[in-house]
């Protein structure tokens, strides 16, 4: 889990705080939260980069939901 402070990145969330959560799988959190609810969903990049995902709690903040690198292939490098 992470908090990204008011205004320290340049970005669209500039005025906003923005949560981090990493889940173990994307994709079943994605299903269980409702794929309505999400405003944007990346799955695993090519380049090795982890699925991501965007929604909006109530209050209309941001919070990011990242996919945890899988410890298995973690552990083999």
């Amino acid at each position: 889990m992470g908090l990204e402070s008011k205004g320290s990145e340049n970005s669209p969330s500039l005025d906003k705080a923005v949560l981090f959560f990493e889940v173990p799988d994307l994709a079943p959190t994605v299903k269980w939260l409702g794929p309505d609810r999400i405003l944007r969903y990346e799955p695993a990049a090519k380049s090795g980069r982890a699925s991501w995902a965007v929604l909006h709690d109530t209050e209309g903040h941001n919070i990011l939901l990242l996919e945890a690198p899988d410890r298995k292939s973690r552990k083999r490098r």
